[in-house]
């Protein structure tokens, strides 16, 4: 297990420690504030310790509503059962039977539990119609309408419960009425400006209508309420994700996890987020926390990601394979084959397959024009001399400013494809641009001896001079020391300067003592 796992595990050891003492001194609004704020273990702690001192069918259910918002609708069964079975007039008992059932997908079963409900209250309880309401609207299998419904009439049964217009809001939002939801947002605030759950859901609503300013009033509303309130840090999360201010994302969404349940899609979230920051060595720790438990191809394109991004290539190639096997082609992005190819190339895998994908992030995003260098570089690399030149002629053409470095590898592509004179010029606006870089000097020097083959004229002398000139360490660049120096003592023979030579001579000497070629070029100078 590594760290985070650690620390993952530490930290719901000492939840699950500390639940019981904590709760203790808990209230049962303490309790729904912890479901409603998806803090579901604190719920559940708290829900047992009441269930234990006083075990009365409102306590029932509520721990019912625990286990319907665990998803074991089983259990929740069980208390509304034990429930009904003491007290067969206990409203919210049939409300949880009914939401039972609508957790199993039978709307027309719980409908019948609901009728029930009003019956033996007389339709006379807000309360139960308001957990109607949250029935309808909190399952996949919905009644929006009918959720409406039942919240309107808690409403007027109790119009001072701050809870019930943030429900209805939240029921007209799932139906797509923005208007009417904001509508009740605001009475919840007004009727309790510290309701944090009333500023979330203004915020979200903003947040739709692409409103960020007052979305990050909102949060920052329900922040100064509760801070505990764990939607705000998810809320916030997402707000600063859209402002790509990652770090501040990282930040809440840990708080989120913190104050909630570190589950398997959290974590992935999570990662994502910690990725986007730059921070791929944890972005990397949280993926592998999962250990398999997150059943989706993009958990493997992460991972490439990050990977590749901590220098791990074999392993990203692996994982990329394994996202591209597993995902579905509409789903693609630009950015996979981007770190496809690249993660070919940096793996040494088959460098024609790189080409290929990286072409295809170019045509997925055609911004990318930068994606042509490594293309460029991947044919150089390969020996496809000519097709690395035109990458990099259609880079130029394409008004994409070209570096020294791309000139330089455009002057080599043309000199291994034997187009020498276009080498010189590229390999001189090498020298144009980075005077003081040896290996332009050292290019030109080649290209130029390449286009005078004699060595009579002396083209390359100067540049291989100044090669020289700029290259102090000799024993790392020994052998193109060597070349260069010979090429001046041939030139300075043909001129029949002979102390040039020996001075020439003996530096490639100087560097390999058995040089056949100068020793023969010296005895020649010196000879009458």
């Amino acid at each position: 297990m590594n760290g985070f796992s650690v620390r993952i595990v530490m930290r719901f050891v000492l939840l699950l420690t500390l639940a019981p003492g904590w709760a203790a001194a808990q209230t049962l609004q303490d309790g729904l504030r912890a479901l409603e704020g998806e803090q579901h273990d604190r719920a559940h702690a708290i829900f047992r310790a009441l269930l234990a001192r006083a075990p009365t069918a409102e306590h029932h259910f509520h721990m019912g509503r625990y286990y319907l918002a665990a998803q074991q609708p089983d259990s929740a069964r069980l208390h509304f059962e034990q429930a009904l079975a003491e007290d067969p007039r206990s409203g919210l008992n049939h409300v949880g039977m009914g939401e039972a059932e609508i957790a199993r997908g039978n709307l027309t079963q719980a409908a019948q539990h609901f009728e029930q409900a009003k019956k033996v209250t007389k339709s006379r309880d807000a309360a139960v119609f308001y957990y109607i309401g949250l029935a309808y609207m909190r399952h996949e299998a919905k009644d929006l309408q009918a959720s409406i419904v039942a919240l309107n009439e808690a409403v007027r049964l109790d119009p001072d419960q701050a809870e019930y217009y943030v429900a209805l809001g939240e029921a007209y939002e799932q139906g797509g009425d923005a208007s009417a939801a904001a509508i009740n947002y605001d009475r919840a605030g007004y009727r309790d400006p510290g309701l944090a759950s009333a500023h979330v859901h203004a915020g979200d609503l903003y947040v739709r209508a692409r409103n960020y300013g007052e979305a990050m009033k909102e949060y920052e509303e329900g922040m100064a309420a509760d801070s505990g309130y764990a939607p705000v840090h998810r809320s916030l999360a997402e707000l600063y994700f859209l402002a790509k201010q990652y770090d501040q994302a990282v930040a809440h969404y840990r708080r989120y996890i913190d104050l909630t349940r570190a589950t398997p899609e959290k974590l992935f979230t999570y990662a994502g987020y910690l990725h986007l920051n730059k921070q791929y060595t944890e972005s990397l720790e949280a993926l592998l926390a999962l250990d398999g438990t997150y059943e989706n191809p993009v958990a493997h394109r992460l991972l490439a990601y990050n990977y590749f991004e901590t220098g791990q290539f074999e392993e990203g190639l692996m994982q990329m394979q394994a996202f591209f096997e597993r995902a579905d082609s509409a789903g693609l992005l630009d950015s996979d084959y981007e770190y496809f190819g690249r993660l070919h190339l940096a793996a040494g895998a088959d460098t024609l397959a790189a080409i290929e994908y990286l072409r295809k992030a170019v045509a997925a995003d055609t911004s990318k024009w930068s994606l042509h260098r490594d293309i460029a570089t991947a044919y150089l690399s390969s020996k496809h001399y000519e097709d690395a030149a035109r990458e990099y002629e259609s880079m130029a053409a394409r008004g994409l400013t070209l570096k020294g470095t791309d000139y330089l590898n455009l002057g080599k592509a043309y000199f291994f494809d034997a187009r020498f004179a276009e080498a010189d010029s590229a390999f001189a606006r090498v020298n144009a641009m980075a005077g003081t870089s040896a290996v332009g000097w050292l290019w030109r020097g080649r290209s130029s001896a390449q286009i005078d083959s004699t060595a009579v004229e002396g083209r390359a002398a100067p540049f291989y001079e100044k090669y020289i000139e700029l290259t102090p360490d000799t024993s790392r660049y020994q052998r193109e020391l060597i070349e260069a120096h010979y090429y001046l003592a041939s030139y300075y023979y043909l001129q029949n300067d002979f102390a040039r030579v020996e001075e020439h001579v003996n530096a490639v000497l100087a560097l390999d003592p058995a040089h056949e070629h100068a020793r023969a070029l010296m005895a020649a100078a010196r000879q009458p």
